[in-house]
């Protein structure tokens, strides 16, 4: 993983992005060739909400951009994946150390 984005990706999945009804990401410049994620989130333990703002980083070998979530108990991770010229999400929870909950593939939509 690396936080240096390919320019044409980074141009394509900056802004915001509804991934569900209650989890929400605005993704935007951070340096020349970073980027940087800032979440907001509805959850069971966080009512009204939460914010984080993580890096988000590159992965060459599979193509997908990922970076760390808001989780309502267990640590989260983010991937999005770019099908043709939509978004794809996929959140991945970690149920222990080492061991993930992989999430299927949906479809992201730009924010109203």
């Amino acid at each position: 993983m690396t936080k240096q984005i390919p320019a044409e990706l980074a141009a394509t999945v900056a802004g915001c992005w509804d991934l569900g009804p209650k989890y929400r990401v605005t993704i935007v410049r951070d340096g020349r060739d970073g980027l940087r994620a800032k979440q907001h989130a509805t959850m069971p333990r966080h009512p009204r909400g939460q914010d984080y703002t993580a890096p988000v980083e590159y992965d060459h070998a599979r193509n997908v951009l990922g970076f760390e979530g808001i989780g309502d108990i267990h640590r989260r991770v983010v991937t999005l994946r770019r099908v043709d010229s939509e978004w794809e999400f996929a959140f991945h929870s970690e149920l222990s150390p080492g061991e993930w909950l992989d999430m299927p593939w949906q479809k992201a939509a730009r924010c109203p």
